[in-house]
């Protein structure tokens, strides 16, 4: 072991007991304050807790005071901290025998000399593992008070410090955009759900269970309320705590892939997936995020088994075209983060865009609404049919995309969707090609009882590959869904 190993491995024990050593003290006076009542209460309104200014409350500390200064020096320590803690676990646990972690000061200064290249990591590490690490930097960076701008430049100096002086391997264009802008989308995503999680108001167990929830939402930010302290004072909730509206779906069911057709070299395994829609995207949104989709879905047996697809799709800012009675007509600004890895379909894409929304609506009985969209593909991913000299099985580069949809919805429950969105990205490292990906969708959903639904969802998965130097690769895959969902709404 080097000199400057041994340093990196005292530097990340003492990084690991800067936040064991106060979270010690500070859990014996949480459980503790489980004597106390609490000070404000809480009531459920449309499925989710609100937070009731009950007597006291004004009384106790703001959540701003933990956060108006907005710590530089904290900030910085806790993404480097981060960087140090990852760079070692891939240098002792992850690849031990490897060169990638290796990191000295010889090969801080090679990466210095010789600046961006393209890396040949897989497809999960490049589109998935990079943005959620991205996701710490914005998030604990949120959490000390940044507003979404100026932790998205907190989430660009992570990504850059890592690839610099966390791998030995030189830096590359990939992560660095897919760590910053992916880590922007996720990042803020995550912190917003996990103001829902928390609630500063609350003690005893229910506190500790809370702060729990809160760790496994957003684990960076949450260590850093640990240390401050703000996860063990009582405190008041910050405002927007909650959205204008909340309404999420749990589905469970099977879904069936073909080749060409339905019918042909099938398979069908079960899949697990959550939806949630946080805000409403036909208010008037002055603040990022303050109405976003998210949604994930999980597969059984399949191959890659586990996480097949990942989407954050956040309003940064919108304006009414039109409002009326009975109709109303929204231009958004958009930022979008797709994740898609499953047997018929291989897509990665970070992407800036516009929406415009229109809906009709005859008093509570019925509502349609149509989207149509327009996108930048700052950076994407496809899969290639041939090996190339980037040593990966996807391409990467810029592009465009699209989207239009139309769903119906009876009583506030969507009961049939129709959407298409096409994709097209020229490579610049990889194959000399350019791909067009193609995505369509009709579902019906019909209710069962309150919060339950039977559907049944087609899927048309079709890619147009055109290659310079090989042949050209078309290929149709259609996917049918049968699943129960939980509504929670």
């Amino acid at each position: 072991m080097t000199r400057f190993e041994r340093i990196w491995g005292r530097l990340g024990m003492a990084a690991l007991l800067a936040v064991t050593v106060p979270c010690a003290s500070r859990a014996e006076n949480l459980l503790r304050a489980s004597a106390y009542d609490m000070p404000t209460g809480l009531r459920l309104s449309a499925g989710y807790s609100e937070l009731a200014g009950s007597p006291g409350s004004d009384s106790l500390r703001t959540w701003e005071s933990y956060v108006e200064k907005r710590p530089a020096l904290r900030t910085a320590s806790w993404i480097v901290s981060m960087n140090l803690v990852m760079t070692l676990y891939g240098r002792y646990i992850m690849q031990p025998d490897g060169y990638g972690f290796r990191v000295s000061g010889e090969t801080i200064k090679n990466n210095l000399q010789n600046g961006f290249e393209w890396d040949d990591n897989s497809f999960s590490a490049n589109n998935f593992r990079h943005p959620y690490q991205g996701a710490q930097y914005h998030g604990v960076a949120r959490g000390n008070g940044y507003d979404f701008y100026e932790s998205s430049l907190w989430s660009f100096f992570g990504a850059w410090e890592f690839e610099y002086a966390g791998e030995a391997h030189h830096p590359s264009y990939n992560d660095w955009i897919n760590t910053a802008v992916g880590g922007i989308a996720l990042g803020e995503v995550l912190f917003r759900l996990q103001n829902m999680v928390l609630d500063n108001t609350a003690t005893g167990s229910e506190r500790a269970w809370r702060e729990i929830g809160g760790l496994a939402v957003h684990p960076l930010r949450e260590v850093n309320r640990l240390v401050t302290g703000e996860a063990f004072d009582v405190h008041q909730n910050p405002a927007d705590r909650f959205p204008s509206s909340l309404g999420g779906e749990l589905v469970i069911g099977t879904r069936t892939i073909g080749e060409e057709r339905l019918w042909e070299e099938n398979v069908t395994k079960a899949f697990l997936s959550f939806d949630a829609k946080y805000g409403d995207p036909y208010d008037d949104i002055r603040k990022p995020y303050e109405a976003f989709q998210f949604g994930a879905q999980v597969t059984f047996d399949n191959k890659p088994r586990g996480l097949a697809r990942l989407e954050a799709s956040g309003v940064i800012a919108s304006a009414d075209v039109y409002k009326s009675d009975v109709a109303q007509h929204v231009l958004s600004a958009v930022q979008l983060f797709d994740y898609f890895d499953n047997e018929a379909y291989t897509y990665g894409g970070q992407t800036i865009g516009v929406n415009y929304r229109s809906r009709f609506w005859r008093g509570d009985l019925f509502e349609a609404r149509t989207t149509v969209g327009l996108g930048a593909i700052l950076l994407g991913a496809s899969r290639s049919d041939y090996f190339n000299i980037s040593g990966r099985e996807y391409d990467y580069g810029p592009g465009a995309g699209y989207g239009v949809s139309v769903e119906f919805a009876r009583r506030g429950r969507t009961i049939l969707g129709v959407s298409h969105n096409g994709f097209w990205i020229h490579s610049v490292n990889g194959t000399n090609s350019d791909h067009y990906n193609n995505v369509s969708r009709f579902r019906l959903d019909l209710p069962a009882k309150q919060f339950f639904s039977a559907g049944v969802e087609y899927v048309l998965f079709h890619s147009e590959r055109i290659y310079a130097d090989y042949d050209d690769v078309s290929t149709r895959n259609p996917e049918l869904k049968l699943y129960l969902s939980w509504l929670m709404d």
